[in-house]
């Protein structure tokens, strides 16, 4: 009788080793599911994010080629450039081009030229810094 009650705690003792075993190995594989998607993840976000800043910097450079600049037209695409998902490699770019269509805002609603020619250069040294904002 002691026997088989000495046996019985053992199969418990090994039934619960084993169980706690499969569930800390369950999470580490879990965790590196997570990690490999999030990787997967910012890949896909860092390149929607050139894509999308690339076509909306060059609609703007049009715009002010053509002379079709208005406040909102600059409003709306800095809108859509702010509504993008930044990748943290790109944070300083991304405040640097919102800042250059906030200083047009400006001198198209009748701020002084030094307005344009701040906006123009914060956009010409995003564009020599990334030459992939440049149309292909």
């Amino acid at each position: 009788m002691i026997k088989k009650k000495n046996i019985f705690i053992f199969l418990i003792i090994l039934g619960l080793l084993f169980t706690t075993y499969l569930l800390l190995s369950s999470e580490s594989v879990d965790k590196q599911i997570v990690k490999d998607n999030s990787d997967k993840e910012l890949d896909i976000t860092t390149t929607e994010y050139v894509s999308q800043l690339k076509v909306l910097v060059n609609n703007y450079r049009q715009a002010v080629m053509s002379d079709e600049l208005d406040v909102l037209k600059v409003k709306n695409i800095r809108e859509d450039i702010l509504a993008l998902v930044v990748p943290t490699q790109y944070k300083d770019l991304h405040v640097q081009i919102v800042l250059a269509l906030i200083k047009m805002e400006e001198f198209i609603k009748g701020a002084d030229q030094s307005y344009k020619m701040e906006s123009n250069n914060l956009i010409n040294e995003a564009l020599a810094n990334n030459n992939w904002l440049e149309t292909e």
